[in-house]
């Protein structure tokens, strides 16, 4: 049997370790198997936050490249670019229409 322990303090002095600790204590489960379900909830709740992020950011990225090259300039998050009115005029046209086919 491969078993690891692991202690848990509760200062029942501060608000949220008194409100875990009672939830623990009403809990029908045992203590070991209800922190194991929190915790592997909790760590699944992580990985599909970090999926969405990830997804977002790719969406972000496409969608930077895209309208820059259909503007001609390179955009970024952290980039400004000085643009020319005649070619910032045209560039917000072709955005418009762009946008207008969603």
């Amino acid at each position: 049997m491969n078993i690891c322990n692991v202690k848990v303090r509760l200062n029942l002095d501060k608000p949220e370790h008194r409100a875990a600790y009672e939830i623990l204590k009403a809990s029908e489960k045992s203590m070991s198997q209800f922190v194991i379900a929190a915790v592997n909830a909790y760590g699944g709740y992580l990985t599909k936050e970090g999926e969405k992020e990830l997804f977002l950011r790719q969406v972000s990225d496409t969608v930077r490249t895209t309208l820059g090259e259909m503007l001609g300039v390179s955009l970024s998050a952290t980039k400004t670019v000085d643009v020319p009115t005649d070619i910032a005029e045209e560039s917000g046209e072709i955005a418009d229409d762009f946008l207008q086919n969603f």
